[in-house]
């Protein structure tokens, strides 16, 4: 088994017929791209309320930003996918609420497997919009979570970061508020807000399980569900094998990203 694995021949599955690697790569680009999706909604929106709850602590606006990330972090991804699908599909019915792209359009040629590049480089912008709108909700309900915890850790790091001193000294140069933010507070408050997030990127693969089954995403980890209840041995091994892989990725682009922050961290393991 162990030699088949490195040879890349992980059998057939007896869920699609298929050979499973055959599987992989083509279910695989679906659920990468979304989760890219989730990652970048988590860090365009996580970090933002982090820091503005941080700034204006024990504010009106630190309060509504610490109940939006407690209702992220207390609400599971599959009941955001269906409370987006009720607000989005019932109520205001502007967003596509299942599979990758319209039906009526052609797709692009396959060159990564990931439709918006995809689109791009073929110079389709319509399906490249249409895409991107298909990508929005269900990227959203599986990066809630990752939200709530980005935001409130960053909350936590750059309040302890402003009762520094030498946060004090910065501000009796009568150094901005902006620079003091931007130069002296972020970067030591981000150190452990990156680790989370590199963290939470990793387990959204995970996450998307049944986010994908409610949005009919063709992706690799609903593939994962069908494989588990198919019983089918050889496609739930290489779910868990793409799986954990991505996780061991990740963990490593975030030691180097702690490693570019911080150098000293290393030098002092």
């Amino acid at each position: 088994f162990i030699q088949n694995l490195f040879q890349g021949n992980l059998g057939i599955s007896t869920y699609t017929k298929r050979p499973v690697l055959v599987d992989i790569v083509s279910y695989f680009p679906a659920t990468l791209e979304l989760v890219f999706m989730s990652g970048t909604l988590m860090i365009l929106i996580g970090m933002p309320l982090g820091i503005l709850s941080g700034k204006f602590k024990n504010t009106l606006i630190d309060n509504i930003a610490r109940i939006i990330s407690l209702l992220g972090v207390v609400t599971p991804s599959f009941l955001w996918a269906i409370i987006l699908m009720l607000i989005f599909a019932y109520w205001m019915p502007i967003l596509p609420v299942s599979e990758r792209m319209d039906e009526t359009l052609d797709p692009p040629k396959i060159v990564t497997g990931l439709l918006l590049i995809d689109s791009l480089l073929e110079g389709n912008f319509k399906v490249f919009r249409d895409a991107f709108a298909h990508l929005i909700l269900p990227g959203l309900a599986i990066a809630m979570p990752a939200i709530g915890n980005v935001a409130r850790l960053t909350r936590t790091n750059l309040s302890d970061v402003y009762e520094r001193q030498y946060i004090e000294f910065a501000r009796s140069y009568a150094f901005s508020e902006f620079k003091i933010a931007t130069k002296y507070a972020l970067k030591p408050a981000a150190i452990p807000t990156v680790t989370i997030i590199g963290l939470d990127f990793a387990f959204m693969l995970g996450n998307a399980f049944l986010v994908e089954t409610v949005f009919v995403w063709p992706g690799m980890a609903k593939y994962g569900v069908e494989t588990i209840l198919s019983k089918d041995l050889n496609g739930i091994i290489a779910t868990a094998l793409v799986i954990t892989t991505f996780f061991l990725i990740i963990n490593m682009i975030v030691d180097f990203v702690v490693l570019l922050l911080n150098p000293r961290i290393v030098l002092k393991n």
